[in-house]
This record gives C-alpha cells, sequence and structure tokens, in this order.
C-alpha cells in the first residue's frame, strides 16, 4: 500500500490586483478549465521559480541596487518623470 501524498496547507495572502489582471486571469482560467484561483497560484509559483533563478543569479540585488541609484539620480535632480511614455527615434 502506498504512502498517502503529502499536500502543503494553503494558507490565505491577500494582493490587490487591476482589474484587467483579473480578468485575464479568469479568462485563461476558463480556456484551462482550472479555478481562477489555481491558475493564480500557478503563475505565482511561475514567477517565483523565476525570481529564484534571478536570486541565484545575482540579478535581484543588481535590480534593487539599480532602483535605489535611479530613485536618488530622480530626486537630486527633482525628475518625476517615469519615462514610461518617451517616443523612441
Amino acid at each position: 500500500m502506498a504512502r498517502p501524498k503529502k499536500i502543503d496547507k494553503l494558507v490565505p495572502f491577500t494582493v490587490m490586483l487591476k482589474q484587467d489582471q483579473i480578468n485575464v486571469i479568469k479568462k485563461l482560467a476558463e480556456k484551462a478549465e482550472l479555478p481562477a484561483g489555481q491558475l493564480a497560484r500557478n503563475c505565482i509559483e511561475l514567477g517565483l521559480d523565476e525570481a529564484k533563478g534571478m536570486e541565484r543569479l545575482g540579478i535581484l540585488r543588481l535590480i534593487g541596487s539599480s532602483r535605489r541609484a535611479i530613485d536618488k539620480f530622480k530626486e537630486k535632480f527633482n525628475i518625476n518623470e517615469d519615462f514610461k511614455n518617451i517616443d523612441k527615434d
């Protein structure tokens, strides 16, 4: 007789998402024939795997220090723009 498979207990964790993100999750979950919560958990797991890989490579630390440097630069020169909508030549 096989041992029962160990299942980790799920713990509630609240996140704030934009409505369009929720709509995408629901749409994809329907196509995958999964509950929306399960699809969201799967997406978070994938993202965590990616983040762990970046941490092993030292990229997460680089991202953090780069963000701090950019914030200091913006503060020093009184820049309030995010540069998201700059047209490329």
